[in-house]
């Protein structure tokens, strides 16, 4: 039966240097065999039995998530993409550091015999928000897959913090403390397409962020009639391991140009922090109590950490090229 069907087989091709009628090849693709149901199919001429539309690819991408297109017809792969928008922070360590130093200070300095002072009012405003802006370039290697580099920069509100003691001398502890951040990030995209015009893409980046904490610190002291004041301020800088997740929503304007928000998630932080200058606003002495290049710590010895983490919401412009 085998020899049986190949020689059909055969037959049923075109002698070199012949055409089979398109008629006679559609015919014998749809004529029954015996001990068989009768399926008709529709063939290309000269290649009986083969079905005349290609198997469908594994995944099927719509007409709406190809690559655009030029006037002149060349890919627009490339993707500027500038941003800018708010974040949350939390930054527990930082708002922490001045109230443990002025506390510190009350029972070393305020509560001696020579002033004999007590706190008696705190305010302090932690920091919760800061603004964010940055340009991503993207590189669309497939109609729904891109990969591409962000650069960022983070910087937070100003955070205060200011206690007031009343004795023998008046003494007023005024504290601001700010952050900013550089964020260098590397990732991918999907993009999911709701029409020609409209398009989500999801995202995940990985990189580094490179932070610097700012305290500045001032101190007086009216005692006899006279009022003394002390400044001293700290810089602090790290490093950290950040990953931020993200969902963009775009509309295009032009064939190159498209406005959009995004909405996500940021990560990360860092773990500790050095003193860029040799400083002593925690103590006030004349010599310098933290040195340059040793960690930053608060006043009771805890090593200082901020937590860059937050919700993220910005609008961005982004051109194709």
């Amino acid at each position: 039966m085998i020899v049986t069907a190949l020689a059909m087989l055969a037959f049923s091709f075109p002698v070199r240097g012949e055409e089979a009628p398109a008629s006679s090849a559609a015919e014998s693709a749809t004529q029954a065999q015996p001990g068989r149901p009768e399926v008709a199919t529709v063939a290309p001429a000269g290649v009986p039995g083969l079905p005349a539309e290609p198997m469908a690819p594994y995944m099927v991408v719509p007409p709406s998530a190809a690559i655009p297109k030029s006037p002149d017809g060349r890919l627009l792969r490339w993707i500027i993409r500038p941003w800018i928008g708010v974040t949350t922070v939390r930054l527990g360590t930082l708002d922490d550091f001045p109230a443990k130093s002025a506390r510190i200070r009350e029972r070393r300095v305020f509560q001696t015999p020579v002033f004999s002072a007590s706190i008696t009012g705190e305010t302090s405003h932690g920091i919760d928000y800061g603004i964010i802006s940055g340009l991503s370039v993207g590189y669309q290697f497939h109609p729904l897959f891109s990969a591409g580099l962000q650069a960022g920069y983070l910087k937070t509100e100003q955070g205060s913090y200011t206690a007031k003691a009343r004795g023998t001398a008046d003494i007023a502890d005024s504290w601001t403390t700010r952050m900013d951040s550089i964020l260098a990030l590397a990732g991918m995209s999907l993009k999911m397409p709701f029409s020609e015009t409209t398009r989500m893409y999801s995202s995940l980046y990985v990189g580094a962020s490179f932070t610097t904490v700012y305290v500045y610190h001032q101190y007086w002291i009216t005692y006899g009639g006279s009022t003394s004041m002390t400044e001293a301020q700290a810089t602090a800088f790290g490093r950290g391991f950040v990953p931020e997740f993200m969902l963009h929503l775009e509309h295009d304007l032009a064939p190159t140009l498209a406005v959009g928000c995004d909405l996500g998630y940021r990560f990360g932080g860092v773990s500790a922090l050095t003193h860029r200058h040799t400083t002593n606003v925690n103590y006030m002495t004349q010599t310098g109590a933290e040195k340059a290049g040793t960690i930053m710590r608060d006043a009771e010895g805890t090593i200082l950490a901020v937590d860059h983490g937050g919700l993220v919401f910005a609008l961005a412009l982004s051109a194709r090229l």
